[in-house]
Formats: structure tokens, sequence, C-alpha cells
């Protein structure tokens, strides 16, 4: 290594140690203001007994009986607590399944509060080092592709983004980004260099990174096959070439996870995780506003419940000749269950998937403009005024800026263009899952990075770059355009094609099924309310449920108009259901009421709303 790589080295070290350190401290004090503001985080903070029991030296237990303090600690009713209250008699056992979901995290909270002391305002520290460690993270990512001082003002606009500030305080949700902006860097000094041996190295460290991530939280897992993907089609060399290599790169990385993971993993596959449980959680009809996708006249979930899935689940399970009883939310059989039954809903609605991935990556190109204002009204207030004005003229050109990065990016490099392609699509669509801000915000980094990396090819541009042979660089890249476009299209318009006949005869089965009178809903039911066109254009069915019983009130209103004939409208139903009623907003409306006599037939009880002549409707779903 020469002198001046070695200086380079040292001065690229000491600025990201330094953009740690100020955003360290910048989190800290966010997390400080947050809480002055009245705004709680919220991480689950009722289920961190093992953090406790971990600062006080129990080990990763919890107890069989928990002592008041600690409750009152635990539910927030209290800000500290002190080992001194727990009974040295304490009734000990293994954590159970949600703790060993998160069981880094917890170790984490309880190693800084055995040097801080155990309170919730006191983790301040600690969300400031997950803070600083994602800046850091980001600069390394904007480093990759454009000069140190852009990247410098790239890691700044992200540390200072109001969508990064306002998760921050989440740390269970928020301790995956400084992880998962890691494994981008990582895979890029794979993919962006001479592919040998050296990779293998970069292999093993992706794989102890996310292993640890998984400790965090599980969802790190979608990054796995990332590695895979681009490992086989995207390094230098090609997908035939360096096999060896590559088959040893892949081992090292899943070697590395599974040791530093397990610990973490073997408490979720013995007790359960419910992973399962919050990708079908994330079919609730409030995403797909979110994803900004037309509403369709079927549902495979519409309330985002908890409780609405594990019905949902456990009634499957019973059609399956499972007992219902038997399993628990989030046991190892229940997620067994909810694979099961997620399954299902692929195999009938797998355009819809692709389609949501698409919708969530798109998205993901606006995510830096979302939010203008401040995190908090008090917090540095001209700094927020000059990011909105700079946010209001970035707005219009950011989905411009990102499809111009992509064409001149794979100008100079077909495999970088394409390696861009693959990380944009597959981490900007697999939030689809469940497409809520918690589980996605870090990906503000993506449109930060095409920003700057825009802006660094013009700077080259206009310095007198120029392509080496600028017609075959055009050709090369309307070939890959084309590629692209075929490999995202095609599969969409065959899987559409699939769905529209599958969907088509699965709702001529509700149709044509057997009924009976409604009587007393058992475990799960689907209901079935016919309104005629004399209801108006504005007729609606509402399914209600016991609001005595708010954890079971699945009360939810569907669209029932028809310009002439019936509208069928199918509701599954569950315990604490109580009848339907038609209206057309202002009056009530004659509604005839049965109920399918055996659903055992029907793997997935979706909502339907089949007006005359539903066959010929588009059933998938389409962007806004």
């Amino acid at each position: 290594m020469t002198n001046a790589v070695r200086r380079n080295a040292a001065v690229e070290a000491a600025v990201a140690v330094a953009i740690f350190a100020a955003a360290a401290w910048w989190g800290a004090s966010y997390w400080r203001a947050s809480l002055a503001a009245g705004r709680q985080p919220i991480f689950y903070q009722e289920y961190f007994e093992s953090a406790v029991m971990t600062a006080c030296g129990r080990g990763f237990t919890v107890s069989a009986a928990q002592p008041q303090a600690l409750v009152d600690f635990l539910w927030r009713r209290r800000d500290t607590f002190s080992c001194a209250e727990l009974p040295a008699s304490l009734d000990l056992q293994q954590a159970r399944s949600v703790q060993a979901g998160m069981r880094y995290l917890q170790i984490a909270v309880g190693l800084t509060w055995r040097v801080l002391g155990i309170s919730w305002s006191g983790l301040g520290p600690l969300c400031g080092l997950l803070f600083g460690v994602s800046a850091a993270a980001a600069y390394g990512i904007f480093r990759l592709a454009m000069p140190r001082a852009l990247a410098a003002a790239g890691a700044t606009a992200f540390a200072v983004s109001t969508v990064q500030l306002r998760n921050a305080p989440h740390l269970r949700d928020y301790a995956k980004a400084p992880f998962v902006l890691t494994l981008i860097v990582l895979l890029a000094w794979i993919l962006r260099g001479k592919f040998g041996p050296r990779a293998i190295a970069f292999g093993a460290a992706y794989g102890a990174v996310a292993g640890l991530a998984y400790g965090f939280r599980p969802d790190v897992l979608v990054c796995l096959p990332l590695f895979v993907i681009a490992l086989v089609g995207f390094v230098d060399g090609g997908i035939l070439r360096n096999l060896g290599v590559k088959g040893v790169t892949a081992a090292a990385m899943f070697a590395a996870f599974f040791v530093t993971a397990w610990p973490a993993w073997s408490g979720v596959r013995a007790r359960g995780g419910c992973e399962w449980h919050v990708i079908t959680l994330g079919f609730a009809s409030r995403f797909d506003d979110d994803l900004r996708l037309e509403r369709t006249g079927y549902a495979a979930n519409y309330p985002y419940s908890d409780e609405f899935v594990y019905r949902a689940v456990t009634s499957y399970a019973a059609r399956d000749g499972v007992d219902p009883d038997s399993i628990a939310l989030c046991s190892p059989a229940y997620d067994a269950a909810g694979r099961r039954y997620f399954l299902q809903i692929a195999k009938l609605l797998p355009a819809d998937l692709l389609v949501r991935a698409f919708a969530s990556a798109r998205g993901m190109w606006d995510l830096p403009f979302r939010a203008e204002a401040a995190p908090l009204p008090s917090w540095h207030p001209w700094l927020y005024r000059a990011r909105a004005r700079g946010l209001m003229l970035l707005a219009p050109i950011g989905a411009v800026a990102m499809l111009a990065m992509l064409v001149l990016l794979t100008m100079r490099s077909v495999r970088w263009g394409l390696s861009a392609c693959l990380v944009l699509a597959y981490l900007g669509g697999y939030p689809a899952l469940q497409s809520d801000e918690r589980h996605y915000f870090y990906l503000e980094v993506l449109e930060w990075w095409a920003l700057g990396a825009l802006v660094t090819m013009a700077i080259a541009a206009f310095r007198g770059a120029r392509f080496s042979d600028l017609r075959l660089s055009i050709r090369n890249t309307a070939i890959a355009a084309l590629a692209v476009a075929a490999v995202l299209v095609l599969p969409l318009l065959v899987l559409r094609s699939y769905q529209q006949r599958e969907l088509r005869a699965y709702f001529g089965r509700y149709v044509q099924a057997p009924k009976m009178e409604p009587g007393k809903v058992g475990r799960q039911e689907l209901i079935e309310a016919d309104v005629d066109a004399s209801c108006g254009p504005s007729a609606v069915v509402t399914a209600q449920y016991d609001d005595a019983v708010p954890p079971e009130n699945f009360s939810w209103t569907f669209p029932a108009s028809a310009a002439q004939g019936i509208t069928r409208v199918f509701v599954p139903v569950y315990s604490h259901f109580k009848g339907v009623i038609a209206s057309d907003g202002t009056r009530s409306c004659p509604v005839t009421v049965s109920r399918i006599a055996d659903v055992r037939p029907f793997p997935v009880l979706m909502a339907a709303t089949l007006p005359p002549g539903w066959e010929r409707m588009p059933l998938y779903q389409r962007f806004r």
C-alpha cells in the first residue's frame, strides 16, 4: 500500500468517524427533545423484561411472576427501575418468543442500562449510536458514486431528514437501519470491483452483519436472497465464470450469518417468530393508498388487525384439519399455519404481489420529499425552513433524476446499471410486504444517492469526460432498457392473466355454493349480502360486530352499488359478528343475507363485491 493510498484511507476514515460522531450527537439530542415534547417512543417496551434482567445480571430471562414495580416500569407508568427491586428468590424462566425475536436489541438495551442506569428516558445514547452508524453507512453508500464533499453533503441531508428523525426514537424499527445500510455498502463493494477471492471476505462480513441484524429485527432476512442474486448474476465476469469462488463466497456468507444469528435464530425457531403473520398483515386494505394502487372489488385482508389475521390463520388451519385451539399466536405451530395460509394467498393473487412490489419500489423515489416540515415544531426551525425550500425545488425532478441516473450509469457500464436496477427494485419492492413508513424509512438513501450520482456524472461531463464509444454505449443501454422492461412487464402480464382466470373461477364457486340461513357465527363463516339496484349508486354494505369487544370488532363497510341487477357482497365473519346492514348513506336499503353452507373448499375466505357483469371486470390490482 503506497503512502498516498494510506493517506486517502486515513482521511476517509476520519470523515466517516466525524459524520458518525456528529450524527450520534444529533440523534441523541433529538431523542431528548422528542421526550421533552411529550412524544413517547414505541418499541414494545412491555416485552423488555429480558433487557432489565440483562442489566441486573440475571441473564436473558423472564420471571414467572413479575413484581409489581417491574410491571409498572415495563408499562411506562414509571421511568426508572432499580435492580434492588427484584427479589433475590425470583423464579426465572427462559425468555419467550417475542423476546427471542429481538434478542440482540434487548441485550443492547440491557447493557446500556447496566452502564447508565435503568430508565426509558436514558436510552438517548443508544438511539444516538444507531443514528450515527446509519449516517456513517449512508456516507459509505454515497461515496461509492460521488466525491467526498458531495458524499458528506448527502450524509448530512440524510441525517437531518424528518423521515429519519421521527423514526429514530422507535428503537425496534429503527435498529435495522444501520445494518441494512451497512449491508448495501458491503454488497456494492463486491459488485463494483473485479471479482475474485477477496469477495469471500466481503461475503463473510455481509453474513456476520446480517446475522447480528437478525437479532435486532428479523425482517433483515430479505437481504440474504439479494446477496445470492447479485453474486450469481451481477458480479464482474458474468454468470458462468468464477463459479468456485462464488460458491465459497455464498457458503462464507451463510456460515457467518448462522454463527452470529444462532442465539436469536434458535430461540425464534423453538418458540416462534410471527414473520408470516406480519407479512399477511401487509395485505390490509389501508396499504393500498400508501402504495397508490386502485382499490379492487376483493380483499384478502381488509382491516389492519393482529386479531383478524390470527382468526383467519387459525380458521384456515381448522379447515385444513388442525385443531385451532392448539395454536397460540406466534407459536411454531402458528408460524407453520401462517406460512401455508400466506402461500395460498400468493397462489391466488400472484399478480397483486408483483404489482405491489413495483408500486413500492416506485414510491421510494419520492421518500425524501414526503415530509418537508421539521420533525418537532421547535426543532431548529430555521434549518427546516431552508430544507423545505430545497425539497420544493428538487421534488419535481426526483423521478426524472432517478431514471436519468440509471441511463447514464448504464451507458458507462451495463453491469453497473443493471446492478443498480436490481438493488432499487429489490430493496424498494420488498416493503410492499407491509407498506408502513417504519419498515422502509431508511431507503430514502436511494433517492439521495441517485441525485448525487447524477450530479457527479454531470460534473464529469462538464470537465470533459467522454464515453469511449458513444454509439456502442447508446446501443447497449437501449438493449439493457428493453431487457429490464421485458423482465418487469412480461411476468406481470402473464400473472395478471393467470390471476384473472383463477379469481373468476374462485368467485364463481362463491356464487354457486349452496347457501343457508345466517344463524349464529361459529369460528368463521362466509356471509353473502345481496343488494339490488334500487339502493342507488352510493349503496354500501356494513358488516357489524359487537363494539363491546374492541380487539375483535372487525366492522367494515364495502361498496355495493350497481346500475342494475343484484350486487353480491361476500364477507368472512367471526365470533362477535352481529349482522349486516345496507344503505345509500342516507337511508337503509333492503338486503338479503345468507351464508355459504360449507367453507372448507375455500382455502382463503376473501371479501368480494360482485356486481352484475363482475366476470368481465379486472380481477387484479392496478396503479392509480
